[in-house]
């Protein structure tokens, strides 16, 4: 599994931008996908609640179907994201999963528990580095009643150590699926 966030991110210059020509994007580091999405499982009690106010999260728009039933599918993709971009130095080898839990579904997080976090992570350890994320932007790429294919951009600081903090950015591409009452991110590329 190919996680990459904070330094490699700045090497990398990974981002599409929309309405625009695209800047050359190297290729695809990897993509976690599901076979299915999962019904089985019932959201979390303590599920953070949806991206603050100037968060770059627009409206709904064709991907609603929260409200009542829990957030809608930009607010899930908006905090899943910005739980597989963060990273903690003496994270264990199970918190990616355990910090996307609350958005993904079933068989995601089996991917990413299995993974043990990021390839890079003993190096990053080593380091000390912590990665902190902001979201500025959910951007529907594909919308239907089942389903969102969106771009989420993130401004990631990642601090190495006793260094000055660096923001770099970050871009997510994620499927977010339609299931009774909610919404879970069943695919996720960077």
């Amino acid at each position: 599994m190919a996680v990459v966030a904070g330094v490699a991110l700045a090497h990398l210059g990974i981002g599409p931008h929309l309405g625009r020509q695209a800047p050359a994007r190297p290729p695809r580091l990897g993509r976690l996908t599901a076979a299915a999405p999962s019904a089985g499982r019932s959201p979390p009690a303590d599920r953070a609640g949806p991206p603050s106010p100037g968060s770059g999260v627009a409206g709904a728009g064709a991907a609603s179907g929260g409200g009542a039933h829990g957030p809608d599918a930009l607010q899930v993709a908006a905090a899943f994201a910005s739980a597989y971009l963060t990273y903690r130095w003496d994270d264990a080898g199970e918190a990616l999963a355990e910090r996307c839990r609350p958005w993904d579904t079933d068989e995601l997080d089996a991917t990413l528990a299995g993974s043990g976090g990021p390839p890079d992570s003993a190096r990053r350890a080593g380091a000390r580095e912590t990665d902190q994320v902001e979201i500025r932007a959910v951007n529907p790429q594909d919308t239907a009643p089942d389903h969102l294919d969106a771009t989420v951009a993130a401004a990631v600081t990642v601090t190495v150590g006793d260094r000055p903090p660096v923001a770099v950015a970050a871009f997510v591409d994620l499927r977010v699926v339609a299931l009774p009452g909610r919404w879970l991110v069943s695919e996720v590329s960077q």
